[in-house]
């Protein structure tokens, strides 16, 4: 199906969108107004993270429920289905290369869905900040130790996991749902 905007009418709509959302920039704000220091959408780190710490080695997300097909919330559109199922297969598979990415370089990374940040702004900082913290006294204590970190931070981090009051699984985005297909039944939804 053709497109039903004229071609000047499309250009201005894609000029519209922009890299930073307001979304970003609340969450941002919150998490400086609490005195953690970062960098915004830093464009020399691969997959240009949302949020970046370097010193600790962290990364976070704000992953779009449009733009990165969100399970619950996703609406494939109506025309040009095909290069959208496309469109959204490939943001998928790029989310996945980064995830990989970081992880093989040992660094935290965070991946949030927008409704749940929506949902509960205030909630998802205190939990970004919770999180944040943990890692930055958990290196503090490794750098002064000396210990095997990769063993002390797997069973530390899966003891803060669990004592977060509400589970992360939650309230954060799953990496792994970054696996789910996008398939013709979500365009039937």
């Amino acid at each position: 199906m053709a497109d039903v905007f004229t071609p000047e009418q499309r250009r201005k709509n894609m000029q519209a969108i922009r890299s930073i959302s307001h979304l970003e920039r609340r969450i941002a704000q919150e998490l400086w107004n609490r005195g953690i220091r970062f960098r915004r959408n830093v464009k020399n780190m691969f997959g240009k993270p949302d949020i970046a710490i370097k010193k600790y080695k962290v990364v976070i997300f704000i992953d779009s429920c449009f733009w990165h097909a969100c399970p619950k919330h996703c609406v494939i559109p109506k025309t040009n289905t095909d290069f959208w199922l496309q469109k959204f297969k490939r943001n998928q598979d790029r989310d996945a290369k980064v995830n990989e990415f970081y992880r093989s370089k040992d660094w935290n990374l965070l991946r949030i869905w927008e409704h749940e940040a929506k949902a509960d702004l205030s909630g998802t900082v205190d939990r970004i900040a919770e999180w944040i913290g943990y890692i930055r006294n958990f290196r503090i204590k490794d750098e002064a130790t000396r210990d095997d970190a990769r063993y002390e931070s797997a069973a530390s981090m899966e003891e803060w996991e669990n004592s977060v009051s509400i589970p992360l699984g939650q309230t954060l985005k799953i990496i792994d749902s970054l696996t789910t297909p996008i398939s013709n039944e979500t365009v039937a939804k």
